[in-house]
């Protein structure tokens, strides 16, 4: 997640979505439902951003412990695995300031474009979004039920993605 922060100025564990962090020209908001008309257009986003020799990590809120509590309460019942192949993982703790809960993260490396396309192509077909975000070092990518975010790192970067949903 250091590369999250590093490149895009981000803090991902923030109670604040990435969105929302940085400046007009480095971020684009795609409509789920414009996917999901063209399913061959989210294909064709994916490998513009997640070049095939580019290093792609994955982050994704895993569990929380609410202040007072030990046992983890896990935000999501949906796994991962089915879509990507989890190997090079490690696991990060937050703090929220305000409540004092205890957020878990796990990030995973070295992740394919075809995992990330099969993510977004689970979205497609309904499946329930989780707080997760791929990126490289140019792209940072975070998909929910109702939309696809993409943050550049540079201004110059939002342009051929926007040409590439134009066509």
């Amino acid at each position: 997640m250091e590369r999250i922060k590093k490149n895009f100025g981000i803090a991902f564990h923030s109670e604040q979505m990435p969105f929302f962090q940085i400046a007009e020209g480095r971020k684009l908001c795609i409509p789920l439902e414009l996917l999901q008309q063209k399913p061959l257009l989210a294909k064709h986003l994916v490998a513009g951003l997640f070049k095939r020799d580019s290093k792609i990590d994955v982050s994704f809120l895993k569990s929380y412990i609410p202040h007072g509590h030990t046992t983890s309460r896990y935000d999501v019942k949906i796994s991962l695995h089915h879509t990507i192949d989890i190997r090079n993982w490690k696991e990060q703790e937050f703090e929220k300031d305000y409540f004092k809960d205890i957020l878990r993260y796990i990030t995973i490396e070295d992740v394919k474009s075809d995992e990330v396309y099969r993510y977004l192509l689970s979205l497609l077909r309904g499946k329930k979004a989780m707080y997760v975000g791929f990126y490289n070092d140019d792209y940072f990518m975070q998909a929910n039920s109702d939309e696809v975010v993409i943050i550049s790192r540079h201004d110059e970067l939002i342009p051929p993605i926007q040409e590439l949903l134009e066509q």
